[in-house]
């Protein structure tokens, strides 16, 4: 890695560290037109990559390589190469997504299921997905589009569908 990506890696976990926010971490680095590494073909040719995106950004931030370390099944060694970030830093970013991270169901514990999962298309044809969102203590369903997944929601125009009403739509039909 050369310390130009360096550089871009430890302002990644600094501007994570202050926003507390995956998501504005890619709007500002969009913002600031940071990407993915550069890629060199074999004509000698360099492409520049897709800007980062939210599974990047975890992928990055949860990544040990950066604090030296490098993983081999589930074993943990030191690595080679001299760390980018600092270990306090780094246990500072994994604290944070690890108190951000959603609490994981299993089907047998989802008091309302989305029963739709997977089976509802949008007009272009590509699948809706299954989001919900919690406002003083009430959850919000709804079957979404991919751009307001990865995309602000005010920002996008896709779809948005309450999951309740589709549901019950469907169970009159």
């Amino acid at each position: 890695m050369d310390e130009t990506e360096a550089q871009t890696v430890r302002h990644l976990f600094d501007r994570y560290l202050t926003l507390k926010s995956v998501r504005d971490l890619v709007d500002e680095g969009a913002s600031e037109g940071l990407s993915t590494r550069l890629r060199q073909r074999k004509d000698g040719s360099v492409t520049v990559t897709m800007p980062f995106g939210r599974g990047n950004l975890y992928h990055l931030l949860s990544n040990q390589i950066y604090i030296g370390k490098i993983r081999h099944k589930d074993q943990v060694y030191d690595g080679e190469r001299e760390p980018i970030v600092t270990a306090a830093m780094f246990q500072e970013a994994q604290a944070l997504l690890a108190s951000q991270a959603p609490r994981r169901r299993s089907h047998s514990n989802v008091s309302q299921p989305h029963l739709l999962t997977g089976l509802l298309y949008h007009d272009a044809g590509e699948k809706l997905r299954s989001v919900h969102a919690n406002k003083q203590g009430v959850r919000y369903r709804h079957y979404v589009s991919k751009q307001f997944v990865d995309r602000r929601r005010n920002e996008s125009e896709g779809w948005r569908l309450p999951a309740q009403a589709v549901n019950r739509q469907l169970s009159i039909a």
